[in-house]
């Protein structure tokens, strides 16, 4: 028999306020890509006193996005690494099993309705099952420690593993306006 190897992904969950640094350094890394573009932009003449700050402008840049790579890769060997794999055809029963929520009118819950389940339970189902590695211990107890952020990430990286076509990008930089704070604290 023919063996499938499921496709996986991975995601870092990071550890105490790394998430929060790294989102900082990317608004450093887009504020410098902004005035950099708009020194570009501006075609007033200079006066001849006037200095260019293009090139300034670029090595503040790369600076930036020195520090942002340098701080995610020091930030990702502190997290915890979690690969998570498609689960193949148990996809349509897990789906069969949380259907969609309706309301007291009959009609599906929105959030249910945009990915067709149950919105409360079907994360909780599919995350486990997806997890292959990187979790020591015991699974649901690791679940349970993270924030809803997290969880979402790892629920809708899992999610994207046995809906889409083509893999999840964990090389992507984070685009979150929220931020996590230590849950130590």
């Amino acid at each position: 028999m023919t063996e499938m190897k499921p496709r996986t992904t991975a995601v870092v969950i990071y550890q105490g306020d790394d998430l929060a640094m790294l989102e900082e350094l990317d608004e450093q890394v887009t504020k410098a890509q902004r005035d950099l573009k708009s020194v570009e932009a501006d075609k007033t003449p200079r006066l001849m006193h006037e200095r260019d700050t293009t090139a300034d402008l670029r090595e503040a840049l790369d600076s930036a996005q020195s520090d942002r790579d340098e701080f995610a890769a020091e930030a990702a060997k502190r997290g915890v690494r979690v690969i998570l794999c498609s689960i193949g055809r148990k996809w349509r029963g897990l789906v069969k099993a949380h259907p969609p929520r309706t309301d007291d009118e009959g009609e599906t819950i929105d959030g249910d309705k945009l990915i067709g389940v149950n919105m409360e339970t079907f994360a909780e189902a599919l995350v486990p099952m997806s997890i292959l590695s990187g979790v020591e211990g015991d699974k649901q107890e690791f679940i349970d420690s993270l924030t809803d952020f997290d969880f979402e990430r790892l629920f809708l990286a899992a999610f994207h593993l046995n809906r889409s076509g083509s893999r999840a990008d964990p090389t992507q930089r984070l685009v979150s306006a929220s931020r996590q704070t230590n849950d130590a604290s």
